[in-house]
Order: structure tokens, then C-alpha cells, then sequence
């Protein structure tokens, strides 16, 4: 049904929703409704995420810099996953998240330029 709500939606709207994507950043829902997303969309993809005061690289961190033992929000890779997957959209795997983000992004923009 979210796949469906997905391909549904406008492309300039998915074209902005992928624009402020990327494999780090968990966004406050709101930033994807103010792109014109569909709410029901939104809050498929919006969940609860702590970090882990072990590895350096599993805590979250604010705007501030504080780090936060939880947030409730929209992880932007996980979209990219999401939109890429309803639009049957083809990427190359990385290891790292960041990498991993660029490399939807672009089969996105190949298969909406008619190149994928």
C-alpha cells in the first residue's frame, strides 16, 4: 500500500523528498510534509531510533551537537530504500551510508531522466 501511495505521488515531489535525503540524517517529519509528501507516507517511514553509547558511530546527535539518547523521526536512507523499492529502481550497494545514499540518488535521477 506505501509502495502504491509512492508511485502515486508527483515526481517533482519525490524529486524534492530525494533532494534532502541522505544516509545520516534522521529529520523531523515535518520537513517531508512541508516537501508536499502524503502524511500517511510520512509516518510509514517515521520511528523511534536511540543511539548507542558504545560505538561512537550509533550515537545521534542534535543540530547543537548534544548527543541524544533517542529521537523520533524520518532516517533519510531508509527512504531512499523505500522509494527506490516501489519504483522497482536498480542501485549499486556500498558499505557505507553516505556512499550508499549518493548511489540511490543517482539511479533515481538516471531513472527519472530516462536513462535507467
Amino acid at each position: 500500500m506505501i509502495a502504491d501511495l509512492i508511485r502515486e505521488t508527483p515526481v517533482d515531489i519525490l524529486k524534492a523528498v530525494v533532494e534532502i535525503c541522505d544516509g545520516h540524517t534522521i529529520f523531523k517529519p515535518e520537513a517531508f510534509l512541508k516537501k508536499g509528501w502524503n502524511k500517511e507516507i510520512v509516518d510509514h517511514f517515521t520511528a523511534n531510533y536511540g543511539s548507542n553509547g558504545e560505538c561512537s558511530k550509533e550515537i545521534i546527535y542534535n543540530k547543537e551537537g548534544e548527543a541524544l539518547l533517542y529521537c523520533r523521526g524520518v532516517y533519510g536512507l531508509f527512504v531512499l530504500y523505500g522509494i527506490a523499492k516501489a519504483l522497482g529502481v536498480k542501485y549499486m550497494q556500498c558499505f557505507g551510508r553516505g556512499s550508499q545514499a549518493r548511489m540511490i540518488k543517482e539511479a533515481l535521477n538516471q531513472y527519472w531522466e530516462g536513462k535507467a
